[in-house]
């Protein structure tokens, strides 16, 4: 089986996930005891205009007929109207769902980059004083749940060190770049308004830091237990004996294979940030997608639960098979056991 033949087959398996997905959320969207349109128009609202509405959302249809029509709806881009913000879905995922992907791209790029250049240090000082205060700091660090950190940072930089913004994405008096992205840092970035960038930038860090700390030790941890055991591997012992200085070891032949654990981990947490980003974003106040599905969920917006969550899976599974596709480039014994059949 070759390598493009195993992602084609992967992305077919993925498919009826996704359907599978739909399917079960859809259902237990409608389960939920309570009467959506009800709490939409209001206690008193006229009983005519509550019918009216729960007609044309098929609410009084058998079930599979009301997921044929939203089905229906969803392949030609119409994920219904939100019951919460009366407007169509589809131009509210538009609006937040930028917010939420630029948190994590930051998160992720954070994540990445902090944890590479921690579990390496600690694999090159391994079993040192520093090794192990790091560790038992990483410790705390896998443990403390993100929106705890994020509780932590709003209080600290609030209200007791105000060096850092703690609620929404720009301040008060700045005005947001035209949309090009819907990321402000981007789309102030093409159109040279560094004032905007700043700021934005700094709006960023704290709930970034939050979302990506757990995720940022527990990959270091990673990285440096996978180098510490590549250290005691032949070929490391031959480039030795060549000569080859230490730090071009380090970084040109042992990281390399050192990260294919790392990265497979750290495709599964990209995912896992957008799914942990729910209360993070409720607590910096963060327009985001996470924060819009919430209180879908809080008002029992119907339509909307389905959408975030079909929009979610669609990008986990995306993310799986871009990891994929990296860690066979990583490793050529995957390439070459994909190509064989194995």
């Amino acid at each position: 089986m070759s390598l493009s033949s195993f992602l084609l087959k992967r992305l077919l398996l993925s498919i009826f996930v996704i359907f599978g997905l739909s399917i079960f959320i859809f259902v237990i969207a409608r389960v939920i005891p309570g009467d959506p349109v009800r709490f939409s128009l209001g206690a008193r609202a006229p009983e005519e205009v509550v019918q009216r509405l729960r007609q044309e959302m098929h609410l009084d249809d058998p079930l599979w007929e009301q997921y044929y029509y939203w089905v229906r709806g969803v392949f030609s881009g119409d994920f219904g109207f939100s019951l919460d913000t009366h407007r169509e879905i589809s131009k509210d995922i538009k609006e937040y769902f930028p917010a939420t992907m630029e948190m994590a791209i930051f998160s992720f790029v954070l994540m990445v980059v902090f944890s590479t250049l921690l579990g390496t240090f600690t694999a090159q000082h391994k079993d040192t004083g520093v090794d192990n205060l790091i560790r038992i700091l990483s410790y705390f660090g896998i443990a403390i749940p993100a929106f705890v950190a994020a509780i932590f940072f709003v209080l600290l930089f609030g209200y007791y060190w105000t060096v850092l913004p703690v609620f929404g994405r720009l301040s008060p008096g700045i005005i947001p770049p035209a949309k090009i992205t819907g990321l402000l840092t981007l789309d102030s970035l093409i159109q040279g308004n560094y004032v905007v960038l700043w700021d934005a930038f700094k709006h960023l860090i704290l709930p970034s830091v939050a979302l990506s700390l757990a995720y940022l030790f527990q990959e270091a941890r990673i990285t440096r237990s996978s180098m510490v055991d590549n250290m005691h591997k032949e070929f490391i012992y031959a480039e030795r004996g060549y000569g080859i200085p230490e730090r071009v070891i380090m970084f040109k032949y042992l990281l390399k294979p050192s990260l294919i654990p790392t990265v497979s981990m750290m495709g599964l947490d990209f995912s896992h940030l957008f799914a942990n980003a729910f209360l993070v974003e409720l607590i910096f106040n963060w327009p985001g997608l996470s924060r819009y599905g919430t209180n879908a969920m809080m008002s029992k917006d119907l339509n909307v639960i389905p959408a975030v969550v079909i929009i979610l899976g669609i990008l986990l599974v995306v993310i799986n098979i871009t990891v994929d596709i990296i860690v066979a480039f990583l490793d050529p014994r995957i390439r070459l056991s994909t190509s064989q059949g194995i």
